[in-house]
């Protein structure tokens, strides 16, 4: 919710997000249900997004994210700038960097964009992700004026 409450509130809540009940699902599929699950993802990527739209209205219709349940993870909860591990990811701060997908972002990778939430890598130990940059902002605000 940390991480939701960080895009609402960045966007102005021009959009609702609303938490829907539990789920055992560990795959994404094109059912119309939005989750947020551990899982496998392929290769070194930590989590992976996926969104589906209807291309001739650029609805979306369905959001998966998956986080890779290969790697080490720590949770800090947003309420400290330091990973509870610094040998572990920390899971809000690659989950609040997935969740700028599910609003329509893309991956930046060079570096003058090495501190914004929206970079395309995370390292052990990192929080910074946890808080949007005013790039990061900027960006979805593009998208939701």
């Amino acid at each position: 919710s940390s991480g939701f409450g960080a895009w609402g509130a960045a966007i102005q809540n021009k959009v609702t997000f609303v938490a829907g009940p539990t789920t055992t699902k560990v795959k994404s599929s094109n059912d119309g249900q939005n989750i947020i699950t551990w899982g496998r993802a392929s290769g070194s990527a930590l989590g992976v997004t996926y969104v589906r739209y209807f291309t001739s209205t650029r609805l979306v219709v369905d959001v998966d994210t998956i986080m890779n349940q290969k790697f080490a993870w720590s949770w800090n909860g947003g309420s400290s700038t330091t990973c509870g591990d610094p040998n572990r990811y920390d899971a809000q701060n690659i989950l609040v960097h997935e969740l700028g997908h599910w609003l329509g972002l893309n991956d930046f990778y060079s570096g003058g964009y090495v501190n914004n939430t929206m970079f395309g890598y995370g390292s052990k130990g990192e929080t910074k992700k946890s808080s949007l940059t005013s790039g990061d902002i900027l960006g979805a605000l593009a998208i939701y004026p």
